[in-house]
């Protein structure tokens, strides 16, 4: 399984990061798996990555459910899961197939 970093910071640590992981790969190092989520502002992270949203995502994590199977284990509203879905996707945190 892949690690997940979320973290707050501003453009320049992001860049650092990023020259850092370019650097690794011009010398052929290896990744370890982690996806680093950066926010410049906490309060939208926290908006973001709601409590409901992130038991979306630790239940799509354990095994990859259709929008019904999500609202009946999670125990919430068909049209609030495919809002929520929606939302994580166009943050980058979860894909979906039709």
């Amino acid at each position: 399984m892949t690690k997940q970093v979320v973290r707050t910071g501003d453009v320049a640590e992001f860049f650092d990061r990023a020259r850092n992981a370019a650097r690794r790969a011009d010398h052929g190092s290896r990744f370890d798996g982690t996806v680093t989520l950066s926010y410049e502002d906490p309060q939208r992270m926290f908006t973001i990555l709601s409590e409901s949203r992130r038991r979306l995502m630790a239940e799509v994590i354990r095994e990859p459910k259709t929008i019904s199977e999500l609202s009946s284990s999670l125990h919430r509203n068909r049209s609030a899961i495919t809002k929520d879905v929606s939302l994580l996707e166009s943050m980058g945190l979860v894909t979906s197939q039709r």
